[in-house]
């Protein structure tokens, strides 16, 4: 049946072309819808479509002698779309007799009892109570703000107690030191050591006094008995610790860390 009516298709043409022909080639058949309305279509046997008057989808029939002609019989035209029907607004007319318009009653207004301003419980007594409700509460007074804690300066050493004047420098027993103060000194040597430089530090200098250890000076001169003014912080990697050096030595011993890219070193104040 297909071959009847949309003939053979060219062997050049195949996919979206070769469809394309056998739907022109496809006679127009007569589609029915339950609404009434009856339009031809070129669609293919059974494949629903929708019908262009309601939307319902609706079967493309068989196509046979009968029902693809101009006008096959029993047609029926599509019926005309009914005008929409609204109910007319209503009119208000004026009544003609004015004794059938409706009036309000007036309303009487509501009898209030004389109160004498003497009375217990009278109209002093209401104002007062009525001045008292619309007073605001007192709000409650607020919580006093906490004092902000001072910040903490981070890696700031600790000040160190100065050494009596005219006291003779001789070294002490590092171990009697407490264990925080033993920690520096070792972390602080072992630091300035592996710089490889003229100025190092003391292991067992008293505290208060220059901790630089200058090396370019003779044996009796190595030890400095000035007081300590400053501190030269040593950090490298996760390690930070500090010398206490005099005005003389702050910046040699702070100059040593130039040749190194892993260790550096910052001056601080101890005053």
């Amino acid at each position: 049946m297909d071959q009847e009516w949309e003939g053979p298709v060219p062997s050049e043409l195949s996919g979206a072309a070769a469809r394309a022909v056998q739907a022109a080639a496809r006679p127009a058949v007569w589609v029915e819808c339950r609404c009434g309305h009856e339009w031809q279509s070129r669609a293919r046997d059974r494949m629903t479509i929708k019908c262009p008057e309601c939307g319902t989808g609706q079967r493309v029939p068989h196509r046979t002698h009968d029902n693809t002609g101009a006008v096959p019989e029993g047609h029926r035209p599509a019926p005309r779309p009914r005008a929409a029907r609204g109910r007319p607004a209503p009119v208000w007319e004026p009544r003609e007799d004015p004794e059938d318009e409706w009036e309000p009653e007036p309303r009487e207004a509501p009898v209030r009892p004389f109160l004498p301003p003497s009375a217990p419980g009278g109209l002093a007594a209401i104002l007062a109570a009525f001045q008292n409700r619309s007073r605001p509460a007192p709000a409650p007074a607020a919580p006093a703000a906490p004092r902000p804690a001072r910040p903490a300066v981070p890696n700031r050493p600790a000040r160190v107690p100065a050494a009596p004047a005219g006291a003779a420098v001789q070294p002490i027993d590092p171990q009697q030191l407490p264990a925080k103060e033993l920690k520096r000194r070792d972390d602080v040597c072992q630091m300035a050591r592996s710089l490889s430089a003229p100025v190092m530090v003391w292991y067992n200098q008293p505290p208060g006094l220059c901790e630089a250890m200058d090396t370019t000076q003779p044996r009796d001169r190595q030890r400095c008995p000035a007081t300590a003014t400053h501190a030269v912080q040593f950090e490298r990697d996760v390690t930070v610790t500090h010398a206490f050096t005099c005005p003389a030595h702050t910046r040699p011993l702070a100059a040593t860390a130039d040749h190194s890219p892993y260790i550096t070193a910052t001056i601080r104040s101890v005053r």
